[in-house]
């Protein structure tokens, strides 16, 4: 009960903290003097590392630039625990320690208008179902094909490497997004699943 009363006051004090912070931030965010949350840092961490409940983890996010290059990065650790998001006993092989970091490299090609973007991340855990893909394509591909077999996209030490351009129509309002992605992802030294993905989207922001 004591992890459902910390996981209570958690999503509390984000849900007051988290409206606020970005209320204070939002005309600068809309007027280009500073710009909008990369959500992947977040998301490459959480969603990728996190198999459900966990008992407790940390993020440290850092944004540095100097006139047409910009970096973003986030370091994150944690412990999976023992229970899952619905309170549950958690497989075995989803528990234990992780750790993850990501470096976003990016440089203005024509100021607010043509940015080419770089990203590296890694994640690793100690157990070999510690982290999940981040990925919506590998189990297509897998529901596609039944001659592959991604150990449902889970594993222990994963690498990603991704090279793109975004093209700003309206600031971070609305920019088009096309980029290629290269994942591995192994699972005790064996390789679980390795490929590119290609992409292009359309995002608008108000």
């Amino acid at each position: 009960w004591r992890q459902q009363i910390g996981q209570v006051v958690g999503v509390t004090a984000g849900a007051v903290a988290i409206p606020l912070v970005l209320n204070l931030l939002s005309n600068q965010i809309l007027n280009g003097d500073l710009e909008a949350p990369q959500a992947f840092l977040m998301a490459s961490i959480t969603n990728g590392i996190l198999g459900g409940g966990m008992d407790w983890s940390m993020a440290l996010v850092n944004r540095i630039g100097q006139g047409d290059w910009l970096l973003h990065s986030t370091l994150a650790a944690g412990n999976s625990g023992v229970l899952d998001k619905n309170g549950g006993s958690k497989d075995v092989r989803r528990r234990g320690e992780f750790w993850g970091i990501v470096l976003m490299p990016m440089r203005w090609l024509q100021k607010d208008r043509l940015k080419l973007v770089g990203r590296l991340l890694y994640q690793e855990s100690d157990q070999t179902h510690g982290i999940k893909l981040n990925s919506r394509y590998a189990p297509l591909a897998q529901a596609r094909d039944s001659t592959l077999e991604l150990d449902g996209g889970r594993g222990d030490q994963h690498h990603a490497f991704y090279l793109g351009l975004n093209y700003y129509l309206c600031g971070e309002r609305m920019k088009v997004i096309s980029g290629i992605q290269y994942d591995d992802l192994k699972s005790e030294g064996s390789t679980q699943y390795e490929g590119w993905s290609l992409g292009t989207s359309f995002r608008i922001w108000f």
